[in-house]
């Protein structure tokens, strides 16, 4: 059984969950958007409270991708802010994590994220897979080349994060213009063959169910 499908969810109804040793963040608190109980790949919103610290040498057997949507999260000598995007391949050294005014994260783990105090297995860590840091308020918005992403929206524009060359999955950033109802050529409906997941940084979308805020 992999993820469900989930239309939407309205994350600011979900309550905190504090989180207890054992797990990828002992001492934040998490809202957990999708799961996936057989590889435990898992979506949340992490939240940090200030003065977090996660002060010994540690690994993840995951790959973890991130967006500070709040505040401020330090892993090892990077510090990320609102806006900030990092991938950080599974096996990653990381010295110490930590917020010093708190933080509130959107974070993608990719399999088992149960934080483990040491050194990775030899082999686990691929340093090229690594995006160490995007401050991705500072990157330029163009416009889709693919004419099928362009009609997604009036005046769609995205801002490319991550490209896998061996899976082909992607990270964008997307934003759309205000839809004009006379020149909607986009209301088709579409399917598509890969899975995928959004979060709505802000305005809003109609979906087929509701509207996502």
């Amino acid at each position: 059984m992999a993820r469900p499908h989930i239309e939407y969810i309205q994350n600011q109804v979900i309550p905190w969950k504090k989180l207890a040793m054992g797990n990828s963040r002992p001492g934040a608190e998490g809202r957990g958007l999708s799961y996936d109980p057989d590889t435990q790949a898992a979506t949340t919103i992490m939240r940090y409270p200030k003065g977090w610290r996660l002060s010994d040498a540690h690994y993840l057997p995951c790959d973890e991708e991130l967006l500070v949507l709040e505040g401020d999260l330090s892993v090892g000598s990077l510090t990320y802010h609102a806006g900030d995007y990092a991938y950080l391949p599974a096996g990653m050294p990381r010295p110490s994590m930590g917020s010093d005014g708190g933080a509130v994260v959107l974070t993608f783990f990719e399999g088992d994220h149960g934080t483990v105090f040491g050194t990775a297995p030899v082999g686990m860590y691929d340093p090229a897979r690594l995006i160490a840091k995007i401050e991705t308020t500072k990157m330029a918005p163009v416009a889709p080349s693919d004419p099928y992403v362009a009609a997604v929206a009036n005046k769609a524009e995205r801002k490319v994060l991550r490209e896998d060359p061996k899976t082909g999955e992607r990270t964008w950033m997307m934003a759309f213009g205000p839809d004009d109802p006379n020149k909607l050529t986009h209301g088709k409906i579409e399917t598509h063959p890969i899975v995928e997941e959004f979060f709505l940084l802000e305005g809003d979308i109609h979906m087929p169910c509701g509207v996502l805020t």
